[in-house]
């Protein structure tokens, strides 16, 4: 059984997702069985406790924030979570705008960055990047952002060596 959730269970369940009701929109993804629970980070047991909640249903129907899928993961395509079991673990590093407009450029110290960059890190070494953090975000606030990410994902973090290396 799959059923859409009300006002007031949408704004109930936001609250507990740390969330305003007024931040919902038309951005939906089933949940609420342990199945795919991990979707959004959630235990098992807190999944199966939401799904009877709300009637016992198999699936339910919740609204994802964009405006949170948009500062989670907007070096993914459409916005979307990564599929986590991707990568090993998570780094931070520090980025600028190419000079010559041809991308970015990483590498960084920190103090030299005009934003940070949240990347997967793939078994063979190789990193995809998950998101960046707006312009002249402070790399406390960088780090919340991993921290955030590791969290969510399960993975562990690390900030690159070489943003706060020594100069």
């Amino acid at each position: 059984m799959n059923r859409n959730l009300t006002e007031s269970e949408r704004s109930l369940i936001g609250l507990a997702l740390g969330s305003s009701a007024s931040q919902w929109r038309e951005w939906s993804h089933s949940i609420a069985r342990p199945d795919i629970a991990a979707q959004f980070g959630k235990q098992a047991d807190e999944a199966e406790a939401l799904a009877s909640a709300f009637g016992g249903a198999d699936a339910i129907t919740v609204t994802t924030l964009p405006d949170q899928c948009s500062r989670l993961f907007n070096c993914c395509t459409g916005n979307n979570e990564p599929d986590w079991s991707a990568f090993v673990s998570l780094r931070l590093g520090a980025c600028r705008p190419d000079p010559e407009g041809e991308g970015t450029e990483g590498l960084l110290h920190a103090s030299e960055a005009a934003f940070f960059t949240v990347y997967g890190v793939e078994g063979c070494g190789m990193v995809e990047a998950i998101t960046d953090t707006p312009e002249g975000a402070t790399l406390d606030e960088a780090r919340t952002l991993l921290a955030e990410l590791g969290e969510r994902s399960g993975l562990p973090t690390a900030e690159c060596h070489y943003m706060t290396a020594g100069r």
